[in-house]
């Protein structure tokens, strides 16, 4: 059959059993869909073609038949196909292994082109290499393309299993690399003498010739490392620039030699000298690093390098590897001078950053440490660093701060003249705080001191420093005032001159101005992170803190301390004010009756004198102007406004006392008892508008003493009315809201008609 001898011509093709079986399954498949086909048209065409149905049936078996055969040929062929593999296994085995053996040569011969390859390049790179070192622009270019390719073979081994041959490539590479740099050095240093690099005006006489070589040279240093290092340096995470390494090495070499060998400007105790010989060299060199320097990295796609910075940080590195070596072995056994090294690398600390913008860390990211996403410090180096390093070191610095200012303060607070107001004459009169000036001093200690605070990075250190430095000075300046205003209180009131009014009141301004000062601190950000610090130490608070979050300032206490002192002191000095009236008016308020003064005029007729202050409650009302007058000029209005109205406060509740349990009255007294009082009041009138506010029991007693007869019938037949139509807003008419009405009926109890018809007031 046709079909048969078609499987016959396909299957003739194959050379294995798998290749036959992927053949019959090629027939299989086609015939099986010739079959799914014929019987879908068997489908379609049941109905009108009966008799082509039959036949396809019998094509279909026909089909099934022939499908049959091919199955059992199939099978037939396998069977051979799997004899003829067992008698060429042995040669298929033999053959395999000679493929072994030829791809292990092909890798050793690879192999061996790579290392032939290396070796070549390694060569050509030093034979580029003048053996004096006086190599030209052009042989160092050949080297440094030879050196590439070399790092291009490195870079495509990596994560490679060839051991070996990365080790001898880094070996080749390490080589190279130091073999370049002498070559560069020689070179460098003959254009920096050219320049006069050494010296207090760099290039001033630089040609253009020298400035090419220099362009040339750092240009080169530059290639080379960012070759080496890659994306660390274009990331700006590179330590430091061989180039920059290689301006610095000369200068280093001379400060080593001038303040760290046996020469006499190696003297401890002037640490002034080689911090001034450090800003000196800077500065003779910072227009030079701007305008001849920066331009060449910038050229070599080094632009996020600034070339001042990386001076100011090869320079600073120096100064720290002299005062770690000072530090650890003369200058913790000599505290004076160790305080004052600390002094002066403050001092020029503050000249890099003030002077040459040299940049210190973002205070705003603190709070997220000083490590970069690869673990590094990304700071730059600070002179204090070798001060915090050791704990041991740090805890010295923190001792001697301490004590200096400790001593400093305590010195301040015992002389008398810095309790005087800061300001003098018209400045005075427009201090608002009228501050003086040891309060003014000792906030300008702490504002120095949390200047050096925020100097520190690392958060622990200036939690430490805040802690034991001011903290301490703010306690010893409250204890100070506290045990002097206890200490003066104690005495008695009459022995209070204008002198210790004065001092009161500056201990009150004091108070206040530090207070306030210490409060706006407490919201400024290092403060917070000193305050979130203390939080996430503490047990209680949540390790997830931030500074959206965190709670209070750290100056809550000294606030709450502070506050609480000044009113008691305010409360003192009200005290004292109060005292004094109630001692200059004991024969006042002993007084029974009042009556007007009768004289005899020109005519020898009786008159009565005009109504005056009574004698003697003048000179209480007196002192107590007095008072008032020069406690308004010296204390802070805020301060100065508690004071009158607590002393406003408790002279009325004195004087209702004293009318309730002692007075009687004559028609003719309650007029000039009211007078007296009018007195009163008029000295507060400079204070308020409305003085008569502030002593409304006094004043709701007066209105009671003084109504008429008339309304005063009315005002007793309201309160005998009973509870049925009486309540304390019935009073209100008559101008009593103050009073209950316990202390109205005492006060209607003291008027009683006398013979005359007239009242008298008795309590």
């Amino acid at each position: 059959m046709a079909e048969m001898s078609e499987l016959e011509s396909i299957l003739s093709g194959f050379k294995s059993l798998e290749d036959v079986n992927s053949g019959i399954q090629t027939v299989m498949g086609k015939k099986e869909n010739e079959i799914a086909s014929i019987q879908s048209e068997l489908k379609k065409m049941s109905k009108d073609h009966p008799q082509m149905i039959r036949s396809s049936s019998k094509q279909i078996k026909e089909f099934s038949a022939e499908l049959k055969g091919l199955e059992e040929k199939r099978g037939k062929l396998e069977e051979e196909l799997r004899e003829e593999e067992k008698k060429h296994e042995p040669v298929a085995n033999v053959c395999s292994e000679l493929l072994d053996s030829i791809s292990k040569m092909s890798k050793t011969n690879n192999y061996m082109r790579v290392v032939v390859k290396i070796e070549r390049l390694k060569e050509a790179a030093l034979r580029s290499l003048s053996l004096s070192n006086n190599s030209s622009n052009e042989e160092l270019d050949e080297c440094l393309k030879s050196f590439l390719s070399i790092l291009s073979i490195q870079k495509k081994l990596e994560g490679g299993n060839c051991f070996n041959l990365k080790r001898l490539i880094k070996t080749y590479v390490d080589s190279l690399t130091n073999r370049i740099l002498s070559v560069l050095k020689v070179r460098f240093k003959k254009v920096l003498e050219e320049i006069q690099w050494s010296s207090n005006s760099p290039g001033n006489i630089m040609t253009k010739e020298d400035y090419d070589s220099l362009n040339y040279n750092l240009s080169f240093l530059l290639q080379l490392q960012k070759s080496l290092r890659g994306k660390e340096v274009e990331d700006n995470r590179e330590d430091s620039l061989w180039a920059m390494d290689f301006l610095l090495h000369p200068l280093i070499t001379r400060f080593n030699f001038n303040f760290r060998g046996e020469k006499q400007t190696n003297n401890l105790e002037k640490p002034e000298w080689y911090f001034t010989n450090v800003l000196n060299t800077i500065s003779s060199r910072s227009d030079f690093l701007l305008l001849k320097i920066q331009p060449i990295f910038n050229d070599n796609d080094m632009a996020r390098y600034d070339a001042k910075e990386e001076f100011i940080k090869g320079m600073v590195k120096a100064v720290n590897s002299k005062l770690s070596h000072d530090l650890n072995t003369s200058l913790k056994e000599n505290p004076p001078v160790f305080y004052h090294t600390l002094n002066e690398a403050i001092s020029f600390e503050r000249s890099l950053i003030d002077l040459h913008e040299y940049p210190q860390k973002d205070i705003q990211d603190w709070s997220r440490g000083s490590l970069d996403l690869n673990g590094n410090d990304s700071r730059n180096p600070s002179v204090l660093d070798p001060f915090t390093e050791s704990r041991e070191i740090f805890d010295l610095w923190i001792t001697q701060e301490a004590q200096y200012l400790q001593r400093n303060l305590h010195k301040q607070l015992k002389d008398n003249s810095n309790w005087n107001p800061r300001y003098n004459g018209s400045l005075q009169d427009a201090d608002y705080w009228k501050c003086p000036l040891i309060a003014d001093l000792l906030v300008s200690t702490l504002h120095n001191e949390t200047e050096r605070l925020k100097m520190l990075p690392n958060v622990e250190h200036r939690f430490v420093i805040w802690e034991k430095v001011e903290m301490v000075l703010l306690q010893d300046f409250y204890e100070e005032i506290l045990e002097n205003s206890q200490y003066a209180f104690k005495w008695s009131s009459a022995s209070h001159s204008g002198d210790h009014f004065k001092l009161y009141s500056q201990y009150i301004n004091a108070l206040r101005y530090v207070e306030k000062i210490v409060e706006d601190w407490g919201e400024q950000i290092i403060f917070l992170e000193i305050q979130l610090y203390r939080q996430q130490k503490e047990e209680d608070h949540p390790s997830n803190l931030s500074l959206l979050n965190v709670e209070g300032s750290v100056f809550s206490k000294t606030e709450d301390a502070f506050k609480e002192l000044r009113k008691e002191i305010i409360a003192n000095l009200a005290g004292i004010c109060v005292k004094s009236f109630q001692d200059f008016t004991k024969d006042y308020f002993r007084k029974r009756v009042w009556s007007k003064s009768l004289f005899l005029d020109n005519q020898k007729n009786i008159v009565e004198d005009a109504l005056e202050i009574s004698p003697e409650i003048s000179e209480a009302l007196y002192l107590l102007k007095g008072r008032f007058r020069m406690l308004q000029e010296e204390l802070n209005e805020s301060s100065f406004m508690k004071l009158w109205k607590s002393v406003a406060y408790s002279l009325n509740r004195f004087i209702i006392q004293q009318i309730l349990s002692k007075f009687y009255f004559q028609v003719d007294s309650i007029a000039q008892f009211g007078l007296d009082m009018k007195a009163l009041f008029f000295i507060f009138k400079s204070f308020t508008s409305n003085p008569e506010s502030h002593f409304k029991d006094l004043k709701e007693a007066l209105i009671i003493l003084e109504m008429n007869s008339s309304k005063l019938k009315q005002f007793k037949k309201l309160l005998s009315s009973g509870s049925k139509s009486w309540n304390a807003e019935s009073l209100i008419p008559f101008g009593i809201q103050k009073l209950d009405k316990l202390t109205v009926e005492k006060v209607l109890e003291m008027m009683i008609p006398d013979t005359t018809g007239s009242f008298l007031s008795k309590g």
